[in-house]
């Protein structure tokens, strides 16, 4: 099923268990937008019993989501690497206040990836959870 919970945890958590409540058969996996969504999805499978069963898959990379994955709630989390983004954007501000030209054809590509127990590490903002970044 597909249903949008508007980026809220709460509403992900109601938008799962009424989709768990609408289905034969649970799915293997729930991907969600943000990891609010997300969260609030976990928190319905833990509910359902299910938590072994269904994979869950955030977008953010947000702390909690990280501790979530440390601690085996959430299967992984998209790193979409904020920091460089702002990085990115100050050189090319900082360039086009300074009169230079930045070309539209001149794209900065962050690769998201996936973050997951075995590349945690790996996270931006690993250094927010408490016991695993230092």
């Amino acid at each position: 099923f597909e249903q949008t919970a508007n980026f809220r945890r709460a509403e992900g958590l109601s938008v799962t268990e009424a989709g768990l409540a609408g289905l034969e058969t649970p799915p293997n996996v729930i991907i969600a937008a943000n990891d609010d969504m997300a969260l609030g999805a976990l928190e319905a499978v833990t509910a359902w019993g299910l938590a072994e069963e269904i994979d869950i898959l955030g977008f953010d990379a947000l702390p909690e989501a990280l501790e979530s994955v440390a601690n085996g709630g959430l299967s992984g989390t998209v790193e979409q690497f904020p920091g460089g983004q702002i990085s990115a954007a100050m050189r090319v501000a900082a360039l086009e206040a300074s009169g230079c030209e930045y070309m539209a054809e001149q794209v900065i590509l962050l690769n998201p990836i996936v973050i997951t127990a075995d590349n945690l590490m790996e996270a931006e903002r690993i250094g927010e959870v408490e016991g695993l970044g230092e």
